[in-house]
C-alpha cells in the first residue's frame, strides 16, 4: 500500500545520498517503524496521513478540527518524539 511505497522510497533515498552501509539502513528503518508504532493513536494517526499517505495540513486539521498550524505544532513534537525514540533504541542495540 502507500506506506510501503513511501518507506521504500525512503530507504532507496537514504541509500543513494550516503554511503551507509545496507544492513544499518535495515536497522534504522526496523527502529523508526518501532517507534511510530509506540506513538499515541492520534500521533500515529497524523504521522501516517501527513507522511505516508500525502495529506496537507490542512486536511488533517479539518478531520481533527484543529487548525493547520496546531497540526503542524504536533508534527514537530512528534518528529523530536522519535527523534529521541531512534536514538534511544540505537545506543541501547550498539
Amino acid at each position: 500500500g502507500p506506506l510501503a511505497v513511501q518507506l521504500a522510497r525512503w530507504r532507496l533515498d537514504r541509500l543513494e545520498s550516503e554511503e551507509v552501509d545496507g544492513e544499518n539502513q535495515e536497522r534504522l528503518f526496523t527502529v523508526l517503524r518501532k517507534c511510530i508504532d509506540r506513538l499515541p493513536p492520534e500521533s500515529r494517526w497524523t504521522v501516517e496521513e501527513h507522511y505516508f499517505r500525502c495529506q496537507t495540513l490542512e486536511s488533517i486539521a479539518e478531520r481533527q478540527g484543529r487548525s493547520g498550524g496546531a497540526v503542524r505544532m504536533m508534527l514537530l513534537r512528534i518528529r523530536t518524539a522519535l527523534g529521541k525514540c531512534i536514538g534511544g533504541k540505537l545506543e541501547t542495540q550498539v
